[in-house]
């Protein structure tokens, strides 16, 4: 070293040693860059799901590229449809129902215009109103079962009815109006078993229907998604039109008084009636009403007699195999092709 002024030397491991630092300062600069890009791309994620409405996130394709995305989009817009469709037809407006409706068969939310259940199996034959010789040996038997047994199951129940008929004592469910169904008059019923389970409570006051029930049992399993029930409805009672929730089930209608034949039912495009006696078989998943007479012009206390009343028993699609019995089944929409 020469002169005043020294010229300050670096060893090579010195200046390695200032690479890596370097190199771990650039690093960690290029991980703090990603962290913000990541965290500000989820905050504008979370932005646009809270601002931007369900129906138009669904429309956006890239989105939908995503399988869990897509069942989300598909469950709502089934949903969000449906109760479009069901506003318009509680307002007698299918003109305006109807154009929601085969949107929704185009994309596979329903069977079609006319079958609307929310939950099933795709594959299942379908028809409004099926015949007894269309069913299986064992609902076949059923079939008879209740038919031979009609007149003592009647003389059973009409006390027991006539008496919530005219009472408040609570015997009889008023208006089976959970989704709204009642536009005018009064629907009751008086279940004896609901998905499944019967109520001992209402067997104790029909114990010979119980009975019934019983033989028909052996023969054929109750539908876990339906019901047993009696069914009243008057003189000028409206319920809307409507369809059953699952095209898993048939239903028996047992029918116990029609006091005429202005008591009909529409299923699909076919409209019957009932007959004392006699079992008349429905697919509810189709959309379907029933049509009373007008009330009587001067109020009138009813009787038991005045009122159609069927005994309403739910069992499974023929079709349907025990395998698929045994599943449990959630009300959200599917795909139905």
């Amino acid at each position: 070293m020469t002169g005043d002024h020294c010229t300050p030397t670096i060893s090579n491991g010195e200046m390695v040693e200032r690479e890596e630092d370097g190199d771990a300062t650039d690093h960690g600069w290029s991980l703090r860059y990603i962290r913000m890009l990541f965290y500000g791309f989820i905050g504008i994620v979370v932005l646009v799901l809270l601002t931007v409405p369900m129906h138009q996130l669904c429309s956006w394709d890239l989105l939908r590229m995503f399988t869990a995305v897509d069942t989300m989009c598909f469950t709502h817009e089934a949903k969000r449809l449906g109760m479009i469709g069901a506003h318009w037809l509680a307002r007698n407006r299918t003109d305006r129902a109807k154009p929601v409706w085969r949107r929704m068969e185009e994309q596979g939310m329903v069977l079609s215009v006319d079958q609307r259940p929310r939950y099933g199996i795709p594959h299942l034959k379908s028809r409004p109103f099926w015949e007894v010789d269309q069913l299986s040996e064992g609902q076949q038997n059923s079939v008879k079962i209740l038919e031979k047994n009609w007149k003592a199951i009647w003389a059973e129940a009409k006390p027991v009815l006539s008496k919530g008929l005219n009472s408040n004592a609570g015997i009889l469910e008023r208006n089976d109006n959970h989704e709204g169904l009642v536009a005018a008059g009064e629907w009751s019923i008086l279940r004896l078993y609901l998905r499944g389970q019967r109520n001992g409570t209402v067997c104790k006051q029909v114990p010979k229907l119980c009975a019934v029930m019983d033989e028909v049992v052996k023969e054929t399993p109750l539908c876990r998604l339906g019901q047993v029930k009696f069914s009243m409805l008057p003189p000028g009672t409206k319920v809307l039109p409507h369809c059953g929730p699952s095209n898993m089930r048939l239903r028996l209608h047992l029918g116990l008084k029609v006091p005429n034949k202005q008591f009909r039912i529409r299923a699909g495009n076919e409209t019957r009636t009932w007959k004392q006696g006699k079992v008349l078989l429905i697919e509810d998943s189709f959309e379907h009403e029933v049509l009373t007479p007008a009330a009587p012009a001067k109020a009138t206390k009813l009787t038991i007699d005045d009122v159609r009343t069927v005994l309403i028993v739910d069992v499974w699609h023929k079709d349907v195999t025990h395998l698929e019995m045994a599943v449990q089944y959630t009300q959200e929409p599917i795909r139905w092709k």
